[in-house]
């Protein structure tokens, strides 16, 4: 991402899905640091919906979990805003 602004991260599909966005680095043994945003069911049918002004100087992590273990299933995350991102 080139450009500052905001931004938008939506899932869809039939899990149950939880996204989380980090700044800078995500650590799964300290999931509360970094962490700026969180959200379950924002987009509405268990999906969640993440808006947040990002800067272009700073890598973020978005992370895609699921509410139930063990969980599978197809689903897609969309990203919205004023550049392209890559979601890896």
């Amino acid at each position: 991402m080139k450009t500052s602004g905001t931004y938008t991260f939506k899932s869809s599909g039939s899990l149950d899905a939880y996204g989380y966005l980090y700044k800078t680095k995500f650590d799964s043994s300290s999931v509360l640091q970094n962490r700026i945003s969180a959200d379950d069911d924002g987009a509405g049918n268990g999906q969640f919906q993440l808006t947040e002004y990002l800067d272009s100087k700073f890598e973020y992590i978005l992370v895609f979990t699921t509410y139930y273990q063990r969980t599978q299933g197809k689903f897609k995350v969309t990203a919205s805003g004023p550049d392209k991102l890559s979601l890896i």
